[in-house]
Formats: C-alpha cells, sequence, structure tokens
C-alpha cells in the first residue's frame, strides 16, 4: 500500500464521480481546498455540474478507466468475486492457490493491501 497525493482524486475524476453517484443527490459535496478535503452540505439546494464542467471531468474519469480503472475492477472481481461488496464476507475460495482454498476475512485484508 502507498500514500498517494490527495489531488489524484481531482485529477482522475473520482472526486467528480464520487460526488456526482453518491455525494450531490443527498445533498453534500466533497471539496479539495489546499491539499485538504472538505465536506459541504447544500441543504435545500440542487447541486449539479454545468455543460462545460461536466464535459472535463466526465473526460477526466473516463480517461482513467481507460487506462487504469477497467484492468483493476477485473482484477478485483477475477480475485474476489465481486467488484463492490453487497454483504458481509465469511469465507472466500482462491482456486489458483495451493493448499490455501479459503482466506478468511482478516486473511484477506492481507492480500488487498499487498
Amino acid at each position: 500500500m502507498k500514500k498517494i497525493p490527495l489531488n489524484f482524486l481531482n485529477e482522475s475524476g473520482l472526486l467528480f464521480e464520487i460526488n456526482r453517484k453518491i455525494l450531490h443527490p443527498f445533498g453534500f459535496s466533497l471539496k479539495l481546498n489546499n491539499n485538504n478535503i472538505e465536506l459541504w452540505s447544500y441543504e435545500d439546494l440542487e447541486v449539479y455540474y454545468n455543460s462545460d464542467t461536466f464535459i472535463k471531468e466526465k473526460t477526466k474519469f473516463n480517461n482513467f478507466l481507460n487506462n487504469y480503472g477497467k484492468q483493476k475492477l477485473r482484477k478485483r472481481k477475477k480475485k474476489l468475486g465481486f467488484v463492490i461488496q453487497t454483504n458481509t464476507i465469511e469465507k472466500i475460495e482462491f482456486p489458483n492457490e495451493k493448499n490455501k482454498k479459503f482466506k478468511t476475512p482478516e486473511q484477506i485484508k492481507w492480500i488487498i493491501l499487498e
């Protein structure tokens, strides 16, 4: 595991997607400010992107997906059997690992962090 600059969220378009798909519908927004992340509440306001910003940010995210994201999602799906965790994990079978047929969630943590 390695630490990466916080601005990567903006440069990759991930911040745009997090805001657009998760936070904006609930009236919140994450903003980067001097290498800090801030959570804003818009209470009764509806938050959306203007056309130019939407196209620019969506392009950054699509480039991220094409250059890194899709491959990472496929790798995660192959290794864990899912992309997005939707339930608790009791056991996961790793058929390609000899003598290590099942891993507990605690053991899986170390696989993911490597």
